[in-house]
This record gives C-alpha cells, structure tokens and sequence, in this order.
C-alpha cells in the first residue's frame, strides 16, 4: 500500500515539476480533440439544425408536380395511400413587377394550411385577398416598403391590386441571396425569380393546383437526409409512382374531354349562328323575290304609263300644231282670239239690228245679210279656235299632272329598285359571309380537333427535399465537412504523438537515476510505468475534456457562421454527441499515453545499474560540413554548435521536420482547397464551357431561330438537345448536337493530356470524373435511362476533361437510333463580354418570345458553382 502511496505521491510532485510538459500535453490532447469534436460534430449539429428547422415549419417530405397542372381528384387518390399523413395543394404564379427604377420578377405562392409554413418577421399576415407578405429582402432590396401597393396585370389573380402587410421567412428559400444566389428560373423579365410572396389561397383564380405539397408520417422522428429518412420517403414515392400513370390518364382525358366538349359546344353555337344566319339569309331571299315580283309588276305599268304619256304628248304635240296652223290659216295671233271674238259679236249684233228695217230684196239687205253670214262663221271659227285653246290648255295641264305623276311612280319604282340592289348585295354579301363563315367554322372545328389530338399526356414529376437545390448544397455542405473530419484531425493526432514522444521520452531520460532507484528497491516495471501514464492520462483527459466542451460548442458554431453567407436558418442548434466525445478523448489517450507507454518501456528494460549511471551523450561525428573549410571557417560558434546538433540528435529534428511539415500541410491543404474551388469555375466556363450563354426552349420552330437570334449582341449560335438521365446511380445530362463542327463550338472536348478529341456517329464522348466513378474506358458500352424510364446504349468512343457535373456527348445521327432529334436548347456567343445590364437587357428581349423559357449568362453560373463545389 505504501508503495502504491509513493508513487500516487511521486506522479503529483513530478506533474508539479514538469508542468510544462505537462502543459503542453493537455495543449496536443486539447488540440487533437478540439479538431476532431469540432469537425465530427460539426455536421450532425448542422444537419439537426436544418432538421429542427423543418420539422417546426412542417416543411414536405415529397412534391409534386405536372405538365398539366394538378386538381383535387389526383389529392382524392394520394389520401388512398397509407402513411401519408397530410396533403395539401398549393397555386403559384411569377409575374412582372416595377418600381421606379426596375423591374423585377416575384413568385407569388399560395398562403400554406399547414405544411411549409412560414415565419413572420415584421407586420403580419394576409387578412384579406388583398394583401401579401414578402420576403426580407423585397424590402430591403427595393424602393417598396410596408403599406405598400403592388399592382399585378394578370388574369391569375383575383385581385390585382395587393398591399403589402408583412415580412417572412419561407423554409423553401432559405438560401442567401447576398451571393448573387436566385429563386429559381422564371420565363419572364430576365430569366430569374427575384424574390418570393405569398397571397391567400382564395385570390388565386386558377383551375388547378400548381404543385402538391405532402407529408409521411413517422418521417418526423428521423433526421433530414439520413438513410431512415431517406428508405420512409422511397416507399411511400414508389407508392405514389404506382397510381402515377392512372392519375396521369385521369387528368389527360379530363383535359381531352374537357376540351373536346368545349369544341362541340363551340360548334353547336356557332352552327346554330350560321343556321339562325341562314334563316334570315332564307327570310331575306324572300322578300326580295317578293320586292323583285312587286318592282316587275310596277316596271310593267310604269311603262303601260310611259306609252299612254307618249301618247298623248303626240296628240297634244299635234293639236298644238294643227291650232298654229289655223292661227296662220286666219292669220291671227292667238292673243286676240277673244277680241276678235268680242268684236264680231258686236258687228253681228249691229248687223242683226239693222236687217230688220231693211228690205230683204234690196240689195243692201243682200250685202248686210251674206256678211252676217260671213261674220259669224268667223266667230265660230274663232269660238272653234278658243275652244282648242283651252283644250290644249286642259290637255297640256292634264299631260303635266300625269306626266308629274309618272316621275313620281318612277322615283317610287327607282327608289324600290335601289332598296331592292341593295338587300340583293346585303344577302350576296350575307350569302357569302355565311358560306366563308361555314367554311370557317368547319376549318376551325377540323384544326381543333387535330390540335386536340396533339394534347401530350400530361407527366407526374415526383421530388423529395433532395431536389431542391439549396437543400441538396446544404445536405453537400455536411457531407464536405464529415469527410474533412477524417483527415483533418489525424495530422493533429500524428503532432500530438510526435510531441508526446519528444516530451516524455525527455522525462523519462530525466528520471533514468529515479527509475534506476526505484528498480533497485523493488518496484516492478508495471508500478514505475504507472507514474508516467498517470502523467500523460491525467494531461491528456483534462485536454481531451477542454477539448470536447470547446469543440462541441465554438468550432461547429463558428463554421457555421461562415455558412450564414450561403444559407440561411434562423437559429443553430448544438448537441452533445457523447459517441464523438468519448471516441476522441480515446483515441487521444491511445495516442499520448500509448506514446508514453512506449518510451517508458524501452527504458525500463535497462538494468537498475545502468540506468542509475548518467547515459553517455551521443558520440559527435565530424560532419561533411565541416571538411569544406572554406564554408565551416566563415561560421560563427554558435551557429556551429546547432549544425552539429541537428546531426547528432537526427531522431529530435525528423519529429520536428515531421511536426513542422503536418502543420504546414495543413495550411497548404485549407489555401489549396480554397484556390481550387475558386479556379475550378473558371475551368468549366472558360476552358471547358466555351460558350457565352444558354437559352433554354420550348417546342421551338427551327425556321423562328435565325429571326430570334437576329441581335445585335449575338455573334452565333448552336443548336442542341438536352436530355436528362441517370448512369448507375449517378445523373448524367446527355447533349446532342448535329456533328462535331456544331459541338466544338461550345464544348472543347480534349482528353486528360490535353489532346483534342471528335466526335463518332455511333459512339458518344464521356466525362472523365463519372468515367472513374464507374471505371468505364474507351470501347466500353454504357447504358442511360432517361426520365421516362426510356433506355439507350452507347459505345465509349474516348473519355474528356469536365470539372463539375457529368456529361454524355452524342450527335443526333446516334441519338435517332432511340428517339426523334428535338432541340431544346440553344448555346450562344456574344460580341463582347456583356455587363448585368447589357446581360439584363438580352435575356429580356429573348424572352419575348413565347418558346424560349430562360435564358441564362455563363458568368451567373460561376458563383453558384462555387458555392455547390465548396
């Protein structure tokens, strides 16, 4: 027991004596588990922070989306499946907005019932349809502020005047938009979704949901990305795949019919305006045969009239011309017919006087008799003249009333006739509207139809969060750290050994005469190595144990913080991993006193004698130095003294030299990682990607591109197809291009020394960093599914340099063999490097076009891909 006693006492004196190394023991220990704790704690922290975060939001376990949009039966159908726990239906819609500087593009979402629920910030909620929240940065970002209005032209809204009543925080968009980071992409304005709102449900005005949002029950308990997580979320999307192409034919042909019976009614309508048309065309026709019979019949006795006119202007004409020609037979004026008349009466009525006192045989009675007889055949004749005087006068009154009356029937008759040209042209005209319209409706009616049978059947795409793009480089942030974890500690472990044997291999050489003593009075081997464990094992808990607390708490703390500048959750949470925290103080142990243990029991095998003796110092050898004369006599003593030494205690300077290079590689490593991630942009899209932009389309007509392409900052273009798929396990973007002429124009393909490779009808071009995961070489035959499930096989002609992401290259010769040559992407090059104006403006006028859906700059995808790399 005493003896047990002197050596507790013997460790307590000697920790008292040799602080410093006792020091700096707990320094390595403290180090080493600092670094590991920290870094091994780091993710799991991160990742429970993101987990927390979602689980309080209630943030969806799968999304999904269609071509077609989704409707209330196809939410009817997942409530069929079992573990689903909540399903809910969300509208979404990006439209234009301007303040007085800019444009900007803003998603507005439907508020959310109870999944991916949001945090308000300032103000609050919507109360009304009027009113809309938005994100932090709308506010901060633009000219608009609380109180605001927002005025939307779209026919999507209910409302579209909105004021803005609150700030939040959405769980989708937890990305930090301070690194030139989007919403998303958007086929207005430039291309990209600004910033983020949300609206109540009852102000949209749409006919189907945007996307459905869903929850799995028992997925709240497992942690976000872990494999648990992640096996709950694959059964119930494999569920979900299974009533897919039911629902998907539900939908087309609700839409088909829909739209064929919008088609039929159509027509019935407009046949019953063409038939209703036809009628009055019909009733119309009518009248004007009716109008035609009743202008013939008037035609008939406007001439009957004419004749009879005619005449009696011929008769009148000729009684007019036989009383002229009386008029000269008297040769009297007509002016004095009547005094005439007149006067020839008073000389009859003179001569009939006197013819009574006469005698009727005298002479004179003769005379004045054969003149009253002559006088009064005058005054008939004059009596006959007047009476055709005023005959004519009658007949050219009556010949004027009805010659009057005639032009009146004939105005009549022209004015009927014109009325009647006029309903004919109407119902020609009307006739001929008809048969165009007809004809019309008949044309309209087929291309309906046709376009009716041109409806795609509409496609379910089924997302988890790992499909989302700030959710995934968050889940990629964990996974980066996790794996510096394994690495980075182990040269902090290997310096904490190296130290460790440096120090007590110094202290036990101190205490050889003490070990010597206490072998000689009889302590064993085991109770004399017991001091020094005690030693470093009391160092290295009290390191280890500073360590863990510290490294459980600031380093994942800290990294974080770096982290805000990508990401951005609201508070982080620290957990206590007593797994990490007892595994690095055990693997400090096993290292420091494993190291002790070490040097002590290499002393211990010397006898009590000779470790009693002081140890002979190592024996100076001249070094080679030391022959160049030239060299050694130009050094100063105490320089001399250290050269020396560093060759006669060589073991102390290779530890050192190894310490030394451990610390060094480490800043070497964290300036190197950060150097690649920075450069290894700049290779993709300036070596690799050689093109200045793309534009993404949409059932487009090659004879529109030259048109749309014809700018004045577009120098060429490429055409292309992309499509999507998978390689294994791995996802792969296949891109098609005519030939190798088209290709080079936008990818340089060499191969890693940097020789140029071509492309083979037949045979594809692939990347190299997917070629290594899956060990596939040159002549080698791959096959890809498409996200269709279509399959395809290719023959590896040659492998090529890329740097992020992985790539198939085809010509459309290859790609024929399985499926029709579609373009939908369009690679160009401008003049010159264009500034975010110039950029801005671009994409704007792009996308006035109705088939092109994005359009984006090489140059806004370098920081992102810094971000994903890092």
């Amino acid at each position: 027991m005493k003896r047990k006693n002197h050596i507790k006492t013997n460790s307590s004196r000697t920790i008292k004596k040799s602080f410093p190394r006792f020091l700096s023991l707990i320094v390595m220990s403290l180090l080493g588990v600092l670094v590991f704790t920290g870094l091994q704690a780091t993710s799991p922290d991160m990742l429970n922070t993101l987990d927390r975060y979602y689980d309080k939001q209630n943030v969806y376990d799968i999304k999904i989306i269609s071509t077609m949009g989704l409707v209330d039966e196809d939410i009817e159908s997942l409530q069929k499946i079992k573990k689903i726990k909540e399903i809910e239906g969300s509208y979404s819609k990006d439209v234009l907005i301007n303040d007085s500087e800019s444009e900007y593009v803003i998603n507005i979402s439907s508020l959310p019932d109870n999944i991916n629920k949001i945090e308000l910030i300032e103000g609050h909620l919507p109360l009304n349809e009027n009113e809309i929240v938005v994100e932090e940065n709308f506010i901060n970002k633009t000219n608009y502020k609380l109180g605001d209005t927002i005025t939307i032209n779209d026919d999507d809204f209910t409302n579209k005047e909105l004021t803005i009543v609150g700030t939040i925080l959405s769980p989708l968009y937890f990305n930090n938009t301070v690194v030139n980071q989007t919403r998303g992409t958007s086929t207005l304005g430039t291309g990209s979704v600004n910033y983020y709102s949300y609206i109540p449900k009852s102000n949209f005005n749409q006919e189907y949901y945007t996307s459905i949002y869903i929850t799995i029950e028992n997925a709240i308990e497992e942690t976000t990305s872990k494999e648990k997580y992640l096996n709950i979320i694959e059964e119930i999307s494999s569920q979900i795949d299974n009533i897919k192409n039911s629902q998907e034919d539900k939908r087309y042909n609700s839409i088909y019919n829909e739209a064929l019976e919008e088609i039929e009614k159509s027509e019935k309508n407009a046949q019953e305006e063409l038939n209703e048309a036809k009628e009055k065309l019909d009733k119309a026709k009518k009248e004007l045969d009716k109008a035609k019979k009743e202008l013939t019949n008037s035609k008939k006795e406007l001439d009957t009239f004419k004749s009879e006119l005619t005449k009696a202007k011929k008769e009148l004409d000729k009684s007019k011309e036989e009383y002229q020609q009386a008029l000269k037979e008297y040769n009297i004026k007509e002016s004095e017919i009547q005094s005439n008349i007149e006067l020839l009466k008073n000389n009859i009525s003179n001569i009939e006087n006197l013819l009574p006192s006469l005698d009727k045989t005298s002479e004179e009675y003769t005379t004045y008799y054969n003149q009253l007889i002559e006088l009064k055949k005058q005054q008939s004749n004059l009596e006959l003249l007047n009476k055709a005087k005023t005959s004519l006068i009658k007949g050219e009154k009556e010949y004027n009333t009805n010659y009057s009356l005639y032009q009146k029937y004939l105005k009549e008759y022209n004015k009927g006739l014109s009325s009647y040209n006029k309903g004919l042209t109407e119902y020609e005209d009307g006739l001929k509207e008809y048969e165009e319209g007809k004809e019309k409706l008949s044309k309209e009616i087929a291309d309906a139809k046709e376009e009716l049978n041109t409806i795609k059947q509409p496609t379910w795409y089924i997302y988890n969060r790992s499909d989302n793009q700030t959710y995934a480089s968050y889940i990629n942030q964990t996974k980066s750290i996790k794996n510096l974890s394994l690495i980075f500690p182990l040269v902090f472990y290997a310096v904490a050994i190296l130290v460790s044997l440096i120090s007590m291999n110094r202290m036990v050489e101190d205490d050889r005469g003490e070990i010597g003593t206490l072998k000689s009075l009889g302590f064993s081997n085991q109770e004399i190595i017991s001091k020094y464990i005690r030693f470093s094992l009391l160092a290295t808990l009290i390191g280890g144990i500073i360590g863990t607390i510290i490294g459980l708490t600031a380093i994942p703390y800290l990294i974080f913080i770096i982290y805000r500048l990508l990401f951005i959750l609201p508070n982080f949470h620290m957990g206590l991993n007593l797994k990490i925290s007892i595994a690095s103080i055990l693997i400090a142990i096993l290292c420091i006193c494993g190291a002790t243990i070490i040097t002590a029991t290499k002393v211990l095998k010397e006898k009590p004698a000779t470790l009693m003796r002081p140890k002979a110092p190592s024996s100076g050898k001249t070094i080679i130095i030391e022959k160049i004369k030239i060299i050694w006599n130009h050094i100063n003593f105490s320089k001399k003294i250290t050269i020396r030494n560093i060759f006669r205690y060589k073991k102390r300077v290779m530890v050192t030299i190894i310490g030394i290079t451990g610390c060094t590689a480490l800043m070497l490593c964290g300036f190197g990682i950060k150097d690649s991630i920075v450069d290894i942009t700049h290779m993709q899209y300036g070596k690799t990607f050689i093109y200045d932009g793309i534009v993404y389309t949409n059932d487009i007509k090659l004879e529109e591109i030259p048109n749309i392409f014809n700018n004045s900052m577009i120098k060429d273009y490429t055409i292309s197809e992309q499509i999507t798929g998978t390689l294994n396990e791995s996802d792969i973007t296949m891109l098609i291009t005519d030939n190798q002429k088209e290709l080079s124009k936008i990818i340089n393909t060499v191969n890693k020394n940097n020789n140029k490779v071509t492309l083979s009808t037949n045979e594809v071009l692939i990347t190299d960093k997917i070629a290594d995961i899956y060990n596939i070489s040159k002549g080698d035959t791959i096959t890809i599914l498409d996200s269709n499930k279509n399959k395809y096989e290719f023959k590896v002609s040659d492998i090529v340099k890329n740097y992020i992401g992985h790539y198939i290259y085809l010509d459309k010769t290859t790609l024929e063999q399985y499926k029709e040559y579609k373009p939908n992407t369009i690679f160009f090059d401008t003049y010159k490097e264009l500034n975010i104006k110039e950029q801005e403006k671009l994409s704007s006028e792009l996308l006035k076009n109705d088939s092109i859906i994005n359009v984006i700059h090489s140059e806004t995808l370098i920081v992102p891909a810094i971000c994903y790399n890092h």
